[in-house]
């Protein structure tokens, strides 16, 4: 995602009230000529001409009646937040308009706009950056005043007389607000820096707090709430989501700056049921997506049992914890013990670049998933392996919970007419972890007859992806699960595997006993390594490790 910096030169008018966006957070800046919107959701209209799309790097409207009754509409699909206007004039003309009404509305039938104070039923207008004659190739940023929420912006240029000024009134346009780029979050960073090296325990405390610090400029404060705690023999929250809320990005940055180190043996323990406590505290947000960044640069002489526990406890409020190496003394093991797996481990030297470190922690942040889970068996052991699915699916939901993963469920068993979607995306949004673990637990084997459905079975999450509560920007994932082989060949399962693959899914394979012919596995997925074949008597926990080893690969 693009930061859009806007700076605004030779100012003819001065804004006296500025605008309410920092226009530097993720998803603000141009919204048009940016990609921030679907340019296929974006329409133009006009009194008189062809509108085009009369873009700041396209080709300008040019009203074809010249009068003082020509405007140009941009209808954005929806409605945004818009904080600023932007104009240009047409490059082959020599001058542009420097003075703007500005009309705005929810539905495209009734407009609204800032009234003049003594004659409240005229518009205000506004003025460009450039005193007259304004050069026609300018570019005007010009605030609203405040933030404005609307789908239709209307110009409606004033000044010079196109009839003087032939081309003045020639348009090209823009707005600047913000989309929704990020999702909500409330994030608390943890360090611990304990070398016995004084000068590498200083260094690894700049370099965290440098990483946070860059992380709150990249990203921002406007979805994204910070907690910072720093933790050594002791523990001490530094500052909470209540006391940073006010805070604007400088001041926060320099409380980061202010925080001081705590030496001695990491209690890392304590510090997570501080993070824990925080994340249920003063500020938190209950439908924020809560993050724990623990960064350590020597380990803790806590137990396995202690520290997992600990996770554990975060875990129970849908809290994700991503573990940071800082340096060679920390043992990875201790990082895995605290977080869900791997994908969430970190390590980084001090010596490195802290900004290569934020956009790795913003990774982990963001990721979320939308994967649909397709069971079926048809061996004779078909009860004992279906259940073993179930509870696979099971054991996944309690332990990553509904936050970053969205779920589906497909059943299937013998005959195409078994293969159903039980339960879509919109079904399970609403539910909690332990609510779409007891309707897993309540799916019912489907039976049928004929041969195993898997070809209706791969249709079926196809489909499933259809559902109005996908997600644009989540990795979109097919777990299908089987205890046999399908009775169509290697080439049709690939060839039906490649119409997934092409509409944007993965599909992870996944075997179970000696009933099922491995090339088949390997026919529906497009990488080897996503390929899982299992005997019977594996577990649910085992073999929820290994999926969703391959889910974050």
């Amino acid at each position: 995602m693009k930061l859009i910096r806007i700076f605004i030169v030779n100012v003819f008018l001065l804004q006296t009230v500025s605008t309410e966006f920092d226009l530097n957070e993720v998803g603000c800046g141009y919204l048009l000529d940016n990609y921030l919107l679907d340019n296929s959701s974006i329409s133009f209209s006009a009194t008189s001409g062809d509108p085009g799309r009369p873009l700041l790097s396209g080709e300008p409207w040019k009203p074809t009646t010249i009068n003082f009754r020509n405007s140009l509409t941009v209808d954005l699909g929806a409605n945004y937040s818009v904080s600023q206007v932007v104009w240009s004039g047409d490059p082959a003309t020599v001058e542009q308009t420097n003075q703007m009404a500005i009309q705005y509305s929810y539905d495209g039938i009734t407009y609204d706009c800032r009234r003049k104070r003594l004659a409240p039923a005229s518009c205000n207008p506004y003025y460009g950056n450039y005193p007259p004659p304004a050069p026609s190739q300018a570019i005007n940023v010009v605030n609203l005043g405040s933030v404005v929420t609307a789908r239709y912006f209307r110009f409606v240029p004033i000044e010079p007389d196109p009839g003087v000024k032939p081309g003045s009134h020639n348009l090209r346009i823009d707005v600047n607000g913000c989309v929704k780029g990020i999702p909500d979050i409330d994030l608390v960073f943890l360090f611990s820096s304990t070398s016995t090296i004084l000068a590498d325990a200083t260094a690894a405390f700049t370099f965290m707090k440098n990483t946070a610090k860059e992380f709150v400029t990249q990203y921002g404060k406007t979805y994204i709430r910070y907690g910072l705690i720093v933790f050594g023999i002791t523990v001490n929250d530094v500052f909470n989501f209540q006391t940073t809320a006010s805070m604007d990005k400088a001041t926060l940055k320099t409380s980061i700056d202010g925080s001081n180190n705590i030496a001695g043996s990491s209690d890392l323990k304590a510090a997570l049921g501080n993070a824990k406590a925080m994340l249920q505290g003063p500020g938190s947000r209950p439908n924020a997506r809560k993050i724990v960044v623990v960064m350590m640069d020597t380990g803790s002489a806590q137990s396995q049992n202690e520290l997992e526990l600990a996770a554990k406890n975060l875990r129970d409020i849908e809290a994700l914890v991503i573990g940071i190496g800082i340096g060679r003394q920390i043992p990875v093991q201790q990082l895995e013990w605290i977080t869900l797996n791997r994908y969430y481990v970190m390590l980084f030297p001090w010596t490195g670049s802290f900004r290569h470190l934020c956009f790795g922690i913003a990774v982990r942040c963001f990721k979320e998933f939308d994967i649909t889970f397709a069971i079926g068996a048809g061996s004779t052991n078909s009860a004992a392996l279906f259940k073993l699915m179930k509870d696979t699916m099971g054991a996944i939901v309690l332990k990553y919970g509904m936050r970053t993963i969205h779920y589906s469920i497909v059943t299937y068993g013998l005959g195409s007419a078994s293969a159903s979607v039980v339960r879509s995306f919109t079904s399970t949004g609403s539910l909690s972890s332990s609510d779409l673990k007891n309707a897993i637990d309540s799916l019912t084997y489907p039976g049928g007859s004929g041969t195993i459905a898997t070809d209706a079975a791969l249709n079926r999450c196809q489909s499933s992806f259809n559902d109005p509560s996908v997600q644009r920007s989540a990795e979109k994932d097919v777990v299908l699960m089987t205890d046999k082989s399908a009775s169509i060949s290697a080439a049709t399962l690939r060839s039906l595997s490649y119409t997934l693959g092409a509409s944007g899914l993965r599909i992870i394979p996944v075997g179970i006993g000696n009933n099922i012919d491995r090339n088949q596995l390997l026919a529906m997925s497009s990488n080897s390594e996503d390929v899982i074949h299992v005997t019977e008597v594996e577990t649910a926990n085992a073999l929820e490790l290994k999926v969703m080893h391959n889910v974050y690969r």
